[in-house]
């Protein structure tokens, strides 16, 4: 869940050409279906509702966010958080679209 948050906030500030967002890669288009997948999962293994899921997102957003407000150097927080993200993201979205 922290992987959909860090991504999700990294696409919305691509979205609004945020600096330093464009130092990865374009995940505007994809990031929106991961998150999908991973809260449709989440929901699926946890029995959980997905409105429960989506507030437990919205939580783990601001959590990150916070994580970088304290830190001395957010921007190689943010470089690592991504490394691992993306290949999660990339990994999951493979999956979904491999045929099984």
């Amino acid at each position: 869940m922290g992987c959909v948050a860090v991504v999700s906030i990294i696409s919305e500030e691509q979205r609004r050409n945020a600096p330093g967002a464009t130092d990865y890669p374009d995940i505007r288009e994809i990031a929106p279906r991961w998150a999908a997948i991973v809260g449709d999962r989440i929901s699926g293994e946890s029995g959980q509702s997905m409105e429960v899921v989506r507030t437990a997102i919205w939580d783990a957003v601001d959590r990150e966010q916070a994580s970088v407000r304290d830190i001395a150097n957010p921007k190689a927080y943010v470089d690592q958080r991504m490394t691992t993200c993306l290949a999660l993201m990339r990994a999951d979205l493979e999956r979904a679209t491999t045929p099984q």
